[in-house]
């Protein structure tokens, strides 16, 4: 008899697109449980969820009535248990969470908890498993309650639902020592504050520096008006053509853009204390550049001198990557993993 899986989410995001299209590449009984009228104006919401429309083996109700769920994963931003999710849980057989919670100051998270498991200590009683996506801590107070682990992040949707678009991406075709066009390349949305503060340092630095240096850059804001990035055939062209690809943190920390520079052979720069939420393995100066301590202009500058040795060897090692965690067949299967459904 096939698993019931059940995925509980009030607002759908590309964070619950991931984990449902990792669980439907196994063969289990999908309900995505998302009520009907809180998101009816909400457009992430909206995008998202026709998108997990389209997976076969997922069925999206707004309650799964007398459905006996086996697994049961709860999406929250805060663990502040609804009387709606409460019925959900009197049906599933394991209960496990999803926790989106902002890693902010060690000492500010901490008495959150604190208020979290006073209210909800008896659902936590209950809860097997708390995945990560925006960081965790060595040791919280849920380390009493419930396994943890880091959920990790992958291509953003649409080079997974089109199979044209997933076949460019997922090539591999691309050779470690064949030189490229570009040095650097950024390309994407400059918002919110904090990453456009990163970019405009390093625009000003690169237009000011003397170096003859071939740089693709490619931004836009907010406004509908503008022409939003590259199409998606371009994108994979242009970052096939790039030796590095900046990855500043954007309104969460991890990002898309890691992942898909990998797939393609361009090494991420990206902030040293976000490596590990790829749970991938990643290394400074083995298959990425790490920022360290926000200094993007020295991070710019190491990749000026870079050897070409190095920069072949780097490739490489992204390459040794592909059959461990960069194919979405093997990460998918991570993820299960991690889960504790496989």
């Amino acid at each position: 008899m096939k698993k019931k899986i059940g995925l509980y989410s009030e607002k759908i995001r590309s964070k619950t697109y991931t984990v449902a299209k990792a669980i439907s590449m196994q063969d289990y009984e999908i309900y995505l449980i998302t009520p009907e009228k809180e998101n009816a104006v909400d457009n992430q919401h909206l995008l998202y969820l026709g998108k997990i429309n389209k997976i076969k083996n997922i069925k999206v109700v707004s309650h799964p009535k007398t459905i006996k769920i086996d697994y049961l994963y709860i999406e929250l931003s805060n663990i502040d248990l609804s009387p709606k999710i409460m019925d959900f849980l009197r049906i599933a057989g394991h209960l496990n969470v999803l926790y989106y919670r902002k890693k902010q100051f060690y000492i500010k998270n901490l008495f959150t908890d604190i208020k979290q498991i006073i209210k909800n200590y008896k659902i936590l009683f209950r809860t097997e498993s708390i995945g990560y996506i925006d960081g965790l801590y060595d040791f919280d107070l849920f380390s009493f309650f419930s396994r943890k682990y880091i959920i990790g992040f992958d291509v953003h949707s649409e080079f997974l639902e089109n199979e044209k678009l997933k076949h460019l991406m997922f090539a591999f075709e691309w050779m470690p020592q064949a030189s490229r066009k570009f040095k650097i390349n950024y390309m994407g949305n400059i918002n919110p504050q904090n990453r456009a503060q990163i970019l405009k340092k390093i625009k000003s630095f690169l237009d000011e520096s003397n170096i003859e240096l071939k740089v693709l850059w490619i931004d836009y804001g907010n406004r509908i008006s503008e022409t939003r990035g590259v199409p998606p055939e371009k994108y994979i062209e242009y970052l096939s053509e790039s030796d590095f690809t900046l990855c500043p943190p954007g309104y969460e920390r991890v990002t898309h853009r890691v992942i898909e520079a990998l797939v393609r052979g361009s090494i991420p720069v990206i902030n040293e204390d976000e490596l590990y939420l790829y749970d991938m393995n990643l290394q400074n100066e083995v298959n990425c550049i790490a920022v360290k301590q926000g200094d993007w202009i020295a991070a710019i500058q190491k990749i000026l001198n870079i050897e070409d040795n190095e920069l072949i060897q780097m490739r490489y090692n992204i390459s040794a990557m592909k059959e461990k965690y960069l194919l979405p067949e093997v990460a998918a299967k991570r993820l299960r993993q991690k889960m504790g459904l496989e």
